[in-house]
C-alpha cells in the first residue's frame, strides 16, 4: 500500500511540474476575431485589422522574425499599435526598428500611446520611437482621426492619447453616419469609454491579467486589481464592443498560462454562415 501511495505522489509531482512548465509557455500565438456590424460597408467585407499591443520591445526570434511572420500571415489591411510599444526599462530600440522594417510594407500602420510610452523615464525612448515612425511611415493617431477608404466607402479610425486623468475630456463623439473604431490603450476603462458613439474599441494594457487561471481568467490587472472584469478577449455592452489584446510583452511578473498574443480582427457586414 505504501508503495502505491509513493508511486501516486511521484506521478502527482510530475504532473504538477508539467503544468508549471506548460504555464510558462511563451510561444507567440495569434487570436482571430470576426466582428459583424450592419454599419460596416459592403466594400469592407473581410477587411483585416492586425493589433500589436504592449510590445515592450520584446524579442520574438532573430530580428523579430516570428512576430513579422505572424503579422504577414494575417494579411492585414491596416495594422494598429495600441500603446506601450517602448518603456523606460529598455534603452535599445532595435526590436522596434526590426519589427517596423519587416511590417511597414504590409499595410498602413497607426499608433496610439500607452502609459509606458509617455512615462517620465521613457522620454528618450519615445523620441527615438517617433524618429522610427517617420522612417517607416507610421501614423501617430494620438488625439487624431483617420478616414479609411475602400472605393467610395469609408470607415473612421479615432485615436486618443493615454492620460492618467481627464482622459474623457479628449474623446470626440463619433459621427453615427460611419462605422467607428476607437483606439485607446486602457481596456479596463471600457465602461467609461462607452457612450461616445463608437462601435468597436481596440485596447490593451491589462496583459491578459498577467497570471491566468484555467476556467477563471486573469488573476490581476496591471493596476493590482484582483480578478479584473476585463482581462483579454472580446467584450460588449449595450453601446460598444471591445477587442482587448493580452499583449506581447511582459509585466513585472512573468506571464503564466498567458502566451504573448497578436490579434487579428476581420470585419463583416453580415453574419457568417453558422452564426
Amino acid at each position: 500500500m505504501k508503495g502505491v501511495l509513493k508511486w501516486m505522489l511521484k506521478c502527482l509531482l510530475v504532473v504538477l511540474i508539467l503544468l508549471v512548465i506548460i504555464g510558462f509557455d511563451q510561444r507567440l500565438e495569434t487570436t482571430m476575431y470576426d466582428y459583424t456590424s450592419a454599419k460596416i460597408p459592403e466594400e469592407f467585407e473581410g477587411f483585416r485589422i492586425v493589433q500589436i499591443s504592449d510590445f515592450h520591445l520584446k524579442q520574438f526570434g532573430n530580428e523579430e522574425e516570428q512576430l513579422i511572420a505572424a503579422v504577414e500571415a494575417c494579411a492585414p489591411d491596416i495594422i494598429v499599435m495600441t500603446g506601450d510599444i517602448v518603456d523606460g526599462e529598455h534603452e535599445d530600440l532595435s526590436p522596434l526598428a526590426q519589427l517596423l522594417a519587416g511590417i511597414h510594407d504590409l499595410a498602413p500602420i497607426y499608433y496610439v500611446s500607452g502609459n509606458h510610452d509617455l512615462a517620465s523615464d521613457a522620454v528618450a525612448q519615445y523620441d527615438q520611437m517617433q524618429d522610427l515612425f517617420l522612417t517607416y511611415g507610421v501614423t501617430d493617431l494620438d488625439d487624431r482621426q483617420e478616414t479609411i477608404y475602400r472605393n467610395d466607402a469609408q470607415i473612421r479610425l479615432t485615436g486618443v492619447q493615454w492620460r492618467d486623468v481627464y482622459f474623457k475630456d479628449y474623446i470626440p463623439r463619433a459621427d453615427q453616419a460611419y462605422f467607428n473604431i476607437l483606439l485607446y490603450h486602457c481596456g479596463d476603462l471600457f465602461d467609461l469609454l462607452s457612450g461616445y458613439g463608437y462601435d468597436l474599441l481596440m485596447a490593451g494594457h491589462i496583459h491578459g491579467g498577467v497570471v491566468r487561471l484555467p476556467f477563471v481568467g486573469g488573476l490581476v490587472n496591471t493596476g493590482g486589481t484582483l480578478f479584473p472584469k476585463y482581462d483579454g478577449g472580446a467584450f460588449e455592452n449595450q453601446y460598444m464592443s471591445m477587442v482587448l489584446s493580452r499583449g506581447l510583452g511582459d509585466a513585472d511578473f512573468p506571464r503564466f498560462y498567458n502566451r504573448p498574443e497578436l490579434v487579428c480582427v476581420e470585419l463583416h457586414t453580415k453574419p457568417l454562415e453558422g452564426e
